[in-house]
């Protein structure tokens, strides 16, 4: 299934003294990106996990940091804030990226890590970015419960 991927054009923020941001802005691409992995569902809910909604979706942004290296910067959010958002055990965040540069064709997605969840907006870093590589990324929460919410929109960006 296609997904629209976003051209990037880069917004600079106040400088910072060590370190480069460029915000990642983007016009709709055609490419394709494999499915999203299966999630684990638990065997055994608490009943107290039905005091609140599953996990929300969260909102990502991917943002490019030029120096001291290149490195793609990837922050996420909930799109709503919602009182019945359950305590958060983990946000895992998904990447796959071009087989090889310009080709247009990703490979399987892969976990970059599970951080341990904390307030939001979070942050996490590519370091293996390779400018001018395609690169698509997907971030999921999972509650204390064990339940996982859906995955974020796919954010997609080269440079």
């Amino acid at each position: 299934m296609p997904v629209p991927v976003k051209r990037v054009k880069v917004e600079c923020p106040s400088p910072e003294p060590d370190r480069s941001t460029k915000r990642i802005k983007s016009e709709p691409v055609q490419l394709l990106h494999p499915p999203l992995p299966q999630l684990p569902v638990p065997i055994y809910v608490p009943p107290e996990a039905a005091q609140y909604y599953p996990p929300p979706k969260l909102k990502v942004e991917l943002a490019l940091i030029t120096n001291p290296s290149p490195q793609l910067s990837v922050v996420w959010s909930v799109a709503e804030l919602d009182t019945s958002v359950p305590p958060m055990d983990t946000y895992s965040v998904f990447f796959t990226a071009e087989q090889q540069l310009g080709c247009g064709v990703f490979g399987e997605w892969q976990i970059m890590a599970e951080h341990p969840a904390g307030p939001l907006p979070m942050l996490a870093l590519i370091p293996k970015y390779n400018p001018g590589q395609k690169i698509c990324v997907t971030v999921v929460g999972k509650d204390k419960f064990g339940r996982y919410g859906p995955f974020s929109k796919v954010a997609c960006a080269y440079s």
